[in-house]
């Protein structure tokens, strides 16, 4: 949010706060995300959910704009986002996101 919704105002990106939250606030909610799927596909049950779209759009926001989570710490949140960026209902939203945003955001935002 720092971020994007800061460029739709027309005015800098909050770097500071979006680093805080990339590095201080984001990994512990991904930790929970991760332990959540325990070896499974799907959030809830054994087919796609509101869930599963939810999780991925928030992590599709934070991929736009500054990439994917680390694979190497969430390997089955991202092995899930993955999943999700392909299914046929998600990837129609994803590509209108992708021609509206890589106008505003031609490249990804350093967080680190």
């Amino acid at each position: 949010r720092p971020i994007i919704f800061n460029l739709f105002q027309g005015k800098a990106p909050d770097l500071d706060t979006a680093r805080t939250t990339w590095n201080d606030k984001l990994p512990r909610l991904y930790d929970y995300l991760e332990t959540q799927l325990d070896g499974r596909d799907h959030y809830i049950g054994g087919e796609i959910s509101i869930a599963d779209i939810a999780i991925a759009s928030q992590i599709y926001q934070t991929d736009m704009l500054a990439g994917l989570p680390d694979a190497a710490k969430w390997p089955a949140l991202v092995s899930h986002y993955e999943s999700m960026k392909a299914h046929a209902a998600f990837a129609r939203n994803r590509l209108a996101c992708e021609k509206m945003l890589t106008k505003l955001v031609p490249k990804k935002f350093d967080l680190n």
